[in-house]
This record gives structure tokens, C-alpha cells and sequence, in this order.
């Protein structure tokens, strides 16, 4: 019966266009997302893993051609160093290795802000202390085996405390600490531009704010490590 269904859901989706999704009609000539986690599908399913995979697959085109935005949720790693300044972690995609932050789909059981944080460590190599309140939204269009879906991207803001010398991608991805200023410049979607520049403009205004106190209390030196970045150490796992 759920094959059965499957495979009606797969013949609806291949005579159906609608504005919500943008699905060539040939599929040859598409790549695989870099940014999807997802297998891509056999013609044969031929285990569990796989038949949820496109079941996944089918029900996200669905809702995006039923006018549906998706939704992901996202970290935005940073750090402080000891002059007060802030860093940026970005990573690149797997293929095409354009600067984008850590994220991915809402996960069954987690909060979403928990679910960015989880992308973090596997995408980025990067544990930390999470908040719960977003710092913004942004959108993309997201190219999924045979269609582009639309997608907005909820991103928390996430301080490093742990930097992992091996993680789950580190054989697929790069990571790079910036400078918002930089960072801001190498990612590509026009609204997440904007979401960082002002992030750091909401932390140079705390910096700002904070200063005098801090140079008058001092910072422990048991939260500094030899390149200057407060409360993070390197741990190799």
C-alpha cells in the first residue's frame, strides 16, 4: 500500500508544474545538490534508508509545488577575541564550495534552535552554547535532484566553545573564521548578507558599551588560548 502510494505520488509529481517549485522538465542535465544530505534515489528502493529518502524527497516537492516555502534551520557560529572583536565561522558547500554557514532540514525531536546546533558540530566542527531566539530569516532556492525548491532558512546564533579537529564532513567541506566584514562579503544570498552585517553591528555596539568595564575587570586567562580567542579550546575528536 505505501509503495502504491509512492509510486502515484511520483507519476502526480512528474506531470505537474507549478509556480511554487521550479522543476525542469529534464533531468538530465541537473547535478546533485551540494547542499542535500540525501541520498539519490535508485530506480530500484532497495532499503529503508533509501525509500525514506524519497519519501522525504516527494513530500518536500509536493509542498513546494503546492506553493509551500520550506523551512531549514541554521547556525551562525562565532567567536570573541581578546581585542573584543567578533569571527565569523563559514564552511563551503560540498560541491560547488560556495561560502554559506552550517544548516539543514528541521529534525524529528529537536527543538530548531538544538537542530542547528547538531549542524554545526557535523557540517562545521564546532560546539557551543546555542540561543534559542533567532537572529534572522533568509531565502534561497534550493536545488534538489530534479527541482529547485524554495526554502527560508531560520539561523541562531551560536559561541564557539569547542573546535573539533575531526568531524563528520571534514573530508567535504572548508571552514573559514572571518570578520563579518569579509564573511559578508563571500556568501551569496542577498538577505543573509544583510543578517550578518547586522549581527556585527548589534555586537560592536555591546563591545562598545562593555568596554570600559572590561578593561577595568580583566579576563581570566584560563579563557584564552595562543590566538587570542576567548572562552574557545581545540579539542581533537
Amino acid at each position: 500500500m505505501k509503495q502504491a502510494l509512492v509510486q502515484q505520488a511520483a507519476r502526480r509529481l512528474s506531470g505537474s508544474r507549478n509556480e511554487g517549485a521550479n522543476c525542469p522538465k529534464d533531468r538530465a542535465d541537473l547535478e546533485t545538490d551540494p547542499e542535500s544530505k540525501e541520498p539519490s534515489p535508485a530506480p530500484l528502493v532497495s532499503n529503508t534508508g533509501r525509500r525514506a529518502a524519497m519519501n522525504k524527497h516527494l513530500h518536500r516537492k509536493l509542498e513546494a509545488e503546492n506553493g509551500k516555502v520550506l523551512q531549514q534551520v541554521s547556525a551562525l557560529p562565532y567567536r570573541i577575541r581578546k581585542d573584543g572583536s567578533v569571527q565569523i565561522l563559514l564552511i563551503t558547500t560540498r560541491e560547488t564550495r560556495r561560502f554559506t554557514l552550517p544548516k539543514g532540514w528541521l529534525m524529528k525531536g529537536k527543538s530548531p534552535h538544538k537542530a542547528a546546533a547538531i549542524e554545526a558540530k557535523q557540517e562545521a566542527g564546532v560546539k557551543g552554547k546555542v540561543k534559542p531566539g533567532p537572529v534572522g530569516n533568509y531565502f534561497y532556492w534550493k536545488r534538489d535532484l530534479s527541482c529547485f525548491l524554495p526554502v527560508r532558512v531560520t539561523v541562531y546564533p551560536l559561541k564557539a566553545q569547542t573546535i573539533l579537529s575531526r568531524w563528520k564532513e571534514r573530508g567535504q567541506r572548508l571552514r573559514k573564521w572571518l570578520h563579518p566584514s569579509e564573511a559578508a562579503l563571500l556568501v551569496d544570498e542577498p538577505q543573509l548578507v544583510s543578517l550578518i552585517r547586522s549581527f556585527d553591528g548589534a555586537h560592536s555596539k555591546r563591545r562598545t558599551k562593555h568596554s570600559s568595564r572590561d578593561r577595568l575587570e580583566g579576563l581570566p586567562s584560563e579563557f584564552s588560548d595562543k590566538q587570542g580567542i576567548v572562552g574557545v579550546r581545540a579539542e581533537n575528536a
